[in-house]
């Protein structure tokens, strides 16, 4: 089997899903009702649309912790299950949180980091109280203890 075919097989459902999903809203619009359309009717925002881009969603501890990229740097939330949010996690500025693990009923996640400036950290917290500490750093042997790191974004011009 090429290796294409999965990548092709995902493009097909995501977009036969948006289909869909148009699809049902317009016969929903038109009046149209029946069982499967109550389910679409019944949907509701959880996580409402910022200027950040979702990277990930885990429950973990009985609540949502949810994955952003700003501005080229990641930011993490804890939310409750109904989208309300709880506390942001508190992570250095300027890396990418690379993972999030952790078990829906259990209270500690562990969040792998990395950035251009630092080794990679495991940070461990704890969901309920948002205590944040490290748990693991791989060591180099560099003195990266004061690193200067500066974002400028990028302005587009159209002629």
């Amino acid at each position: 089997m090429p290796r294409r075919f999965p990548v092709v097989a995902l493009a097909v459902l995501c977009v036969g899903l948006a289909l869909h999903n148009l699809a049902m809203a317009e016969l929903w619009d038109a009046g149209v009702r029946g069982d499967e359309l109550d389910v679409v009717a019944a949907w509701k925002e959880v996580l409402p649309q910022q200027d950040a881009t979702i990277q990930n969603v885990d429950v973990i501890g009985g609540h949502l912790i949810v994955s952003y990229l700003r501005s080229a740097a990641s930011e993490m939330e804890v939310r409750t299950l109904d989208g309300k949010l709880v506390r942001k996690i508190d992570l250095p500025p300027l890396g990418t949180a690379t993972s999030v693990v952790g078990l829906p009923g259990e209270d500690t996640a562990y969040i792998g980091y990395s950035s251009f400036a630092a080794p990679p950290v495991i940070y461990k917290t704890s969901v309920a109280t948002g205590k944040v500490g490290e748990w693991a750093r791989v060591t180099v042997p560099l003195d990266t203890s004061n690193p200067v790191s500066e974002y400028t974004p990028a302005v587009m011009r159209m002629s």
